[in-house]
């Protein structure tokens, strides 16, 4: 038996996740990544966030603007966000460029509790956003 279909298959296998427009990477499981890697930190909460603070982390306009505000505030949680850092700048090729950064979320500075509740809400957008580009 030859070992090229097996290759192949193993080649088929590997990519079996690659969505039907060929995106490269599993943003979905990138997604659960970074929420598991949120949920690793013991904080407590502050509360729910405010209604202006929800529509802009899930109106998709924002998507882009929310995405940058995000990798910069990471910057101020360098020792917790590391591979958060890693896995955020992957998103920048499959979301529309932005309009307008006026209406961008704000983190509070070196609040971690802000920037992770505020993150989680927006990778549920994330989220949705991604599963409605593969399913088109």
């Amino acid at each position: 038996m030859s070992s090229l279909p097996i290759l192949a298959l193993l080649l088929l296998l590997a990519y079996r996740t690659l969505p039907a427009q060929g995106y490269p990477i599993d943003y979905i499981t990138l997604i659960k990544e970074m929420r598991d890697l949120l949920n690793q930190t013991p904080v407590l909460p502050k509360g729910d966030l405010q209604t202006e603070d929800i529509f802009i982390l899930q109106n998709k306009n924002f998507l882009r603007t929310n995405l940058e505000k995000f990798l910069e505030a990471a910057e101020n949680f360098k020792n917790k966000t590391e591979q958060i850092m890693k896995i955020l700048p992957e998103f920048r090729t499959v979301l529309p460029t932005a309009s307008s950064t006026e209406d961008s979320i704000s983190i509070d500075e070196n609040d971690w509790d802000d920037f992770r509740r505020k993150l989680k809400k927006y990778l549920d957008s994330l989220l949705k956003f991604v599963r409605a580009k593969i399913s088109v």
